[in-house]
């Protein structure tokens, strides 16, 4: 569960809506989209996956100990429902 701990940067109404999904169980993911959303139309049908882009990092990299390259726990859990809901969600790793 990831719900917002910065409620004050919501106005009133996103508050009112926010707290009312939580009475009801709903846990909120407001972090984590993924970059990108492409779709187009094949054969009338609707196709669409979602795209992250990751710098990839090789074994020499001076970063490899950081946490640059990687999702963020608020990532991962986003692709985790998305996927859960049938919704294909692909990670790009670029130099």
């Amino acid at each position: 569960m990831l719900y917002s701990k910065q409620k004050d940067k919501y106005n009133k109404r996103e508050r009112y809506v926010q707290d009312f999904a939580k009475s009801c169980g709903y846990d909120i993911l407001y972090k984590g989209w993924p970059d990108f959303l492409f779709y187009k139309k094949v054969n009338g049908k609707l196709e669409a996956f979602f795209i992250e882009i990751k710098q990839d990092l090789s074994k020499n990299s001076k970063y490899l100990n950081t946490y640059l390259g990687k999702l963020s726990p608020e990532q991962e859990e986003m692709h985790r429902v998305l996927k859960e809901l049938g919704l294909n969600v692909k990670v790009i790793r670029i130099p």
